[in-house]
């Protein structure tokens, strides 16, 4: 799967052509970069190039700022730079992105501060920020707890007092439906409703409003259960068909960093999820078999067959496009789950009482269902979790599982 591209500020298009507005480390003030190509006087009208110049920018930025101090980095700003090299070497693409993004956006109040002046009062001021931004309370804690990490790892190199790092570990996470007390008053973060499964009534009203793309990957989904960035970056070369159950051995996976432990995944695929994927593995060994591209033209085909305006009137194919339309390699997390959203809004017009659900709830169903059918521990080894802690949290017990067993023993 290609790498996702996230960098600190935002990237927004303007007059088609995407700017970048960004407070770099070490500056007090934002700026807003129109992001040009090399050798071109204008900013790029591809959303994907320009999160690249955006990239490099932002590194060669920290390049040059490191060099500004050769002994020891002084201030909040100055760590950040040093830190954020490590983690793009140590961590998942996926993490690394995520620790920029949240030291860059939560720091910057304190980002001029000596890192000896940083304390837990200014670690409680992010904090309660963070809760008047409205932000939930495990992205919070999640949020101070990249912080933390950040000083944990200076005190390691030697570049923050080891007693500062103790200090800040000393501020628990926020519990749910606690408040926070700091300066007297009192704040409560946003509580977010655990994910549920979605019901296969709201998935097939859903299913008219997408292309055929989609709506395949969405029913695969339902049967196999699987993480999505798995579902979304298989190809034909990551499948071997030659048995009765096929095996789908995903290049990345959750926990692939753990090396001995987890060094290649298993993905089991039986005659029913067999029936909808045997067409995507049709097409080049190392191609993805859902592709937005193919997915746009199909939707496209099935418009032009519902037309009902004579070709004589009204726009042509191919006659009302603004450029050449450019597409991802694979869909990702992200442009899946609006599509869904997508489909779900128009599915309301109709339906008001559909809601919008997101693919996570897919995996949420599988596991809800198989656990119903064979037991948790089935559920478990279907998943691919190594403990039942974890498939606890996706397989639910059945309402009407539970009203069976009170008119049996209640």
């Amino acid at each position: 799967m290609a790498k996702q591209v996230i960098v600190p500020g935002s990237v927004y298009s303007r007059n088609g052509r995407w700017w970048w507005k960004v407070k770099f480390p070490g500056e007090q003030n934002y700026q807003m970069l129109p992001l040009r190509p090399p050798g071109s006087k204008f900013a790029t009208k591809n959303k994907e190039v320009a999160l690249e110049i955006a990239r490099e920018k932002y590194e060669r930025h920290l390049r040059t700022f490191q060099k500004t101090f050769v002994d020891q980095p002084r201030t909040v700003s100055e760590l950040t730079a040093c830190y954020l090299p490590f983690t793009g070497e140590y961590y998942s693409a996926s993490e690394a992105n995520r620790i920029n993004q949240q030291l860059s956006n939560y720091l910057q109040t304190v980002w001029e501060l000596p890192i000896e002046d940083f304390g837990i009062e200014h670690l409680q001021q992010i904090r309660v920020r963070l809760i008047g931004m409205k932000l939930a309370r495990s992205t919070i804690n999640q949020a101070v707890g990249t912080i933390v990490r950040l000083f944990k790892w200076g005190a390691g190199q030697g570049l923050v007092d080891p007693s500062l790092w103790q200090r800040l570990k000393a501020i628990d996470g926020i519990r749910r439906g606690r408040p926070v007390f700091f300066q007297g008053q009192q704040y409560r973060a946003k509580e977010t409703e655990p994910v549920r499964p979605v019901d296969w009534k709201t998935v097939e009203a859903t299913l008219s409003y997408l292309s055929p793309v989609l709506a395949d990957m969405i029913c695969l989904e339902w049967i196999v259960g699987w993480r999505i960035n798995e579902l979304t970056s298989i190809r034909p070369a990551d499948v071997e068909t030659k048995e009765e159950v096929w095996i789908y051995r995903p290049r990345q996976f959750k926990n692939q960093w753990r090396g001995e432990i987890a060094p290649i995944k298993e993905l089991h695929i039986g005659p029913r999820a067999q029936a909808i994927l045997r067409p995507y593995l049709l097409r080049p060994a190392e191609m993805y078999c859902f592709r937005p591209e193919e997915s746009e033209q199909k939707r496209r085909a099935i418009q032009h067959a519902n037309r009902t305006t004579p070709l004589s009137y009204g726009n042509r194919p191919g006659t009302n496009r603004k450029g050449t339309q450019t597409f991802k390699p694979c869909y990702d997390k992200n442009s899946f789950r609006r599509a869904i959203h997508r489909a779900a809004k128009a599915a309301q017009k109709v339906e008001k009482t559909i809601p919008l659900w997101t693919p996570y709830q897919l995996r949420h169903a599988a596991a809800t269902r198989i656990r119903t059918e064979a037991g948790i521990e089935a559920a478990r080894l279907y998943l691919g979790h190594n403990d039942m802690d974890s498939t606890l949290v996706y397989a639910e017990v059945e309402l009407s599982k539970k009203k069976e067993l009170a008119k049996m023993y209640g």
